[in-house]
């Protein structure tokens, strides 16, 4: 099994990427991370769109955890 790190989407590293660097992310790979060649650009921005949402949902979950 590879070991893989995958970066948290609320990160810095990640909220400062453009829709289009993580849209290429997606499209092409990056790292050990393999391409998603059969989307959509629709899907594509869709799935780019989901970040924020997911962010902010994972956060509202750990704060009630807390």
């Amino acid at each position: 099994m590879m070991k893989v790190t995958i970066p948290d989407l609320g990160s810095k590293e990640v909220q400062s990427k453009s829709d289009k660097e993580l849209g290429k992310a997606i499209t092409e790979g990056k790292g050990k991370m393999k391409p998603v060649k059969n989307l959509s650009d629709k899907d594509v921005h869709d799935v780019v769109a989901l970040i924020p949402e997911l962010c902010a949902a994972v956060s509202l979950r750990v704060s009630r955890e807390a």
